[in-house]
C-alpha cells in the first residue's frame, strides 16, 4: 500500500524485462546451424567453382577462337559468366525448394523421433517468402562469385594457349618458383600458432574446450598450406623418371587447384565428423561408480510438500512407519530446494535465476567429477553478501553463458539482494539445471524455507529400488516420487547426442561432397591424360598396371584430406582425450568415420575403373 508509483513502475518494467529474457533461447540455433553448416557451404562453393572451371576448360577452344577473332576479354567473360549466373539461379531455385523440405523434415524429427532434444516441444514450419528469396539470392551470388574466381585465370590466357586445348593449364599450373615458398611458411606459422594457442591454455583449463577447437581449426588451415606446398615440390629438381609410378605422382601437381579443393572439402568434413562425433555420450552401466554422471546415486526423488525429519533417523521411522531394515544397505541424502528456472538442456528458454539446492558437502564427498573445485569449495567464506556455489559445466557454459568467478543476483527470503558466485563445476552429471550451495548458507538466506523436498538414494540399485518404492508408499501424503538416476542422466545425454547427430550429419554431408568431388577430379584427370595413357600402352605397359598407378596416385588425395582433418580434430578434442575437462568421447563415431573413409577410396577406385576399363590405344589413331 505504501509503494510509490515510480517504484511500482520500475518493478513492473523489471518483471517485463525478465519475462522477455526468459523466453529467449540461451543458444541461437540459427547461428549454431549456420556455423556448423559453414563446412558444407565451403565444400559446395569449392566444388561449384571447380565444375564451372571444368566446363570452361572443355570449351577453351571456343574461348581461344573468340579471342583470336577480336572479342575482348570483358565481353567473353560476360557471356560465359552469364551462363553460369543463369545456372546458379536455376540451382538456387531448386535448392530453396529442397531446403524447405529439409527444414520441415528436421522440425518433424525434433517433434517426433528427436523430441528428447527439445523436451517434447512442438515446432511449426513458418518460412516466409522473403526469407526464401533472400536465401536463394544469397546462394546465387556466392555461387557466382565462386565461378568468377575459378574462371579468372582461364579467361585471361592467350588465344594460342586456349586453342591448344590438349595442353591447357599444364604450363600455367606446373610452374614452380621460389614464390611458392610462402605456402610453406604460412603453413608452418599456422601450425606453430595452433600449438602455441593450445600450450598457452593447457589441457585442464575451463577454457580448454573452445580454445583447443580453435587450435584444431588453425591446424587444419596450416595442413592445407603444407599440402599445397608439397604438390609444388613434386616437380622441382631434375630427377629422372625411371618408372610410371613417379610420373603419376608428379601428375598430381599438374592440377594443384583441383587437388587442393578436393583435399580441403574432405579435410573440413572429416574435422567436423570426428570432432562432433567423438563427444557422443553413453549412459553409465552401473550405479555404484561415484565418479560417474549419477555420482553413485541410484534414485533421485522429490516431494510435493516439505519433510522436516531426517528419514534415516529412528524418529522418522516411527513417525512414518518406515521399515528400518531397508535403511541398512541404502541411505537417504536430503536436499533443501529453492524453486527457480530449469537451467538444464531440457529447457529451451533462457534461465535467469536457476533452482537452488542446499546440501551438506559431507554427504557428497568423493562423488561426481569436477573440472574445477570440489565439494569443500562450498565451505569457503567470501567477503560481502556473496555465497559460493557449484554448477554443472554444461549449465554454466550454455544455459547461463557464464564462467567460474561470475555472479548471479538473487533475492533472499526477506526480499534483500545477495549474489551467488560460481566457484566450481562438475562435468557430465545429472545435476544439470541448478546451483548447489552449502546448507548453512541456504538456511541463512532462506530462513522461511523449512524442510527438505529433494532426496537422493545412495546404495546398490536393488536396495535403492526397494527403498524408493517403500518411501513412495509410506510418504504418499507428501507426494513423494522417485526416478532412476540413470534415466535422468540418459535424458540429458539424449539432448546432447541429438544435436551432435545433426552436426555430425552436416559434417558427413560435407565429407560426402568432398568424396564425390574426388571422384570427379579423378575421372577428369584421367580423361585429360588419355593420350598419355595410350602412349604408355603402346610402349608395352599393361593396362592393369597403369590402372594401379592411377589408383595409388589419386588415393593420396583421399589420404591427405582424411589425415589433415583427423589430426586437426584430435587436437580439437584433446582436452577430453587427455585433460579430463569434459567427458571421455565415445567410440561410436569411429564406425561412421570408417564408413566415410571407405567411401572416399571407393569413389577413387570407381572413377579409375570406369575411365580406364578399356584400352586407350584407339586414341592414337587421331595423332
Amino acid at each position: 500500500k505504501n509503494l510509490k508509483a515510480e517504484d511500482a513502475g520500475l518493478i513492473l518494467r523489471g518483471l517485463r524485462l525478465d519475462a522477455k529474457q526468459s523466453v529467449e533461447s540461451p543458444v541461437d540455433f540459427g547461428q549454431l546451424f549456420m556455423g556448423f553448416s559453414f563446412f558444407v557451404i565451403a565444400a559446395v562453393l569449392a566444388i561449384t567453382g571447380m565444375l564451372f572451371n571444368f566446363s570452361l576448360e572443355q570449351r577453351s577452344g571456343q574461348i581461344g577462337l573468340l579471342r583470336a577473332l577480336g572479342w575482348k576479354t570483358q565481353r567473353i567473360r560476360r557471356v560465359f559468366l552469364g551462363e553460369g549466373l543463369f545456372v546458379a539461379f536455376a540451382g538456387s531455385a531448386v535448392g530453396v525448394f529442397l531446403a524447405s523440405i529439409y527444414g520441415k523434415v528436421i522440425l518433424e524429427l525434433l517433434s517426433g523421433k528427436w523430441s528428447g532434444a527439445v523436451s517434447g516441444t512442438r515446432f511449426d514450419y513458418d518460412a516466409t517468402v522473403s526469407s526464401m528469396i533472400v536465401g536463394g539470392m544469397s546462394s546465387s551470388i556466392v555461387c557466382f562469385l565462386s565461378m568468377f574466381w575459378s574462371a579468372k585465370k582461364l579467361l585471361n590466357r592467350e588465344p594460342r594457349e586456349l586453342l591448344n586445348s590438349g595442353n591447357e593449364g599444364i604450363q600455367n599450373e606446373s610452374s614452380m618458383g621460389s614464390s611458392s615458398k610462402w605456402y610453406q611458411w604460412v603453413g608452418i606459422f599456422c601450425i606453430a600458432g595452433a600449438i602455441g594457442l593450445a600450450w598457452s591454455v593447457g589441457l585442464t583449463s575451463h577454457q580448454a574446450s573452445m580454445t583447443f577447437f580453435g587450435a584444431g581449426g588453425l591446424l587444419l588451415i596450416g595442413g592445407m598450406f603444407l599440402f599445397r606446398f608439397s604438390l609444388g615440390r613434386r616437380i622441382t629438381g631434375d630427377h629422372n623418371i625411371t618408372n610410371p609410378s613417379q610420373l603419376f605422382r608428379r601428375n598430381l601437381n599438374r592440377r594443384r587447384g583441383r587437388g587442393l579443393v578436393t583435399v580441403g572439402a574432405m579435410a573440413a568434413g572429416t574435422f567436423l565428423v570426428v570432432s562432433t562425433g567423438a563427444f557422443r555420450k553413453a549412459p553409465d552401466v552401473g550405479h555404484d561408480n561415484f565418479k560417474s554422471g549419477t555420482g553413485g546415486f541410484s534414485f533421485w526423488g522429490e516431494s510435493a510438500s516439505p519433510i522436516y525429519d531426517d528419514l534415516n533417523s529412528r524418529e522418522a521411522a516411527e513417525l512414518f512407519d518406515l521399515n528400518k531394515s531397508l535403511f541398512l544397505d541404502a541411505k537417504v541424502i536430503p536436499l533443501r530446494v529453492r524453486e527457480g528456472d530449469d537451467a538444464s538442456c531440457l529447457n529451451l528458454n533462457k534461465a535467469l535465476r536457476p533452482r537452488i539446492y542446499g546440501i551438506k558437502p559431507s554427504d557428497f564427498m568423493g562423488r561426481f567429477e569436477f573440472t574445477e573445485g570440489n565439494w569443500t569449495t562450498l565451505n569457503k567464506k567470501i567477503e560481502g553478501n556473496v555465497v559460493p556455489a557449484l554448477v554443472d559445466q554444461n549449465t554454466m557454459l550454455w544455459a547461463l553463458k557464464m564462467g567460474l568467478g561470475d555472479r548471479i543476483q538473487f533475492m533472499d527470503g526477506e526480499g534483500r539482494p545477495f549474489e551467488i558466485e560460481l566457484m566450481g563445476a562438475f562435468k557430465g552429471s545429472m545435476l544439470q539445471g541448478a546451483l548447489f550451495i552449502n546448507e548453512e548458507d541456504f538456511l541463512n538466506k532462506f530462513k522461511q524455507q523449512g524442510g527438505y523436498r529433494s532426496f537422493m538414494l545412495a546404495g546398490k540399485f536393488e536396495d535403492g529400488q526397494m527403498l524408493a518404492n517403500h518411501l513412495e508408499d509410506r510418504m504418499y501424503q507428501h507426494g513423494m516420487e522417485f526416478r532412476e538416476s540413470r534415466e535422468r542422466l540418459t535424458e540429458l545425454q539424449t539432448v546432447e547426442n541429438t544435436y551432435l547427430s545433426i552436426f555430425q550429419g552436416l559434417g558427413g554431408l560435407g565429407m560426402l561432397i568432398g568424396t564425390c568431388g574426388l571422384g570427379l577430379v579423378v575421372a577428369r584427370n584421367l580423361v585429360e591424360r588419355s593420350n598419355e595413357t595410350a602412349l604408355l600402352e603402346a610402349l608395352g605397359y599393361r593396362l592393369e598396371n597403369l590402372r594401379k598407378y592411377a589408383l595409388l596416385e589419386h588415393a593420396q588425395l583421399a589420404f591427405w584430406g582424411i589425415a589433415i582433418g583427423s589430426t586437426s580434430a584430435i587436437l580439437g578434442i584433446a582436452p577430453a582425450l587427455f585433460g579430463g575437462v569434459t567427458d571421455k568421447p565415445s567410440t561410436g563415431f569411429f564406425w561412421f568415420f570408417i564408413a566415410l573413409t571407405l567411401l572416399a577410396f571407393f569413389w577413387v577406385y570407381l572413377a579409375v575403373f570406369l575411365t580406364l576399363r578399356k584400352s586407350q590405344l584407339h586414341l592414337l589413331k587421331n595423332e
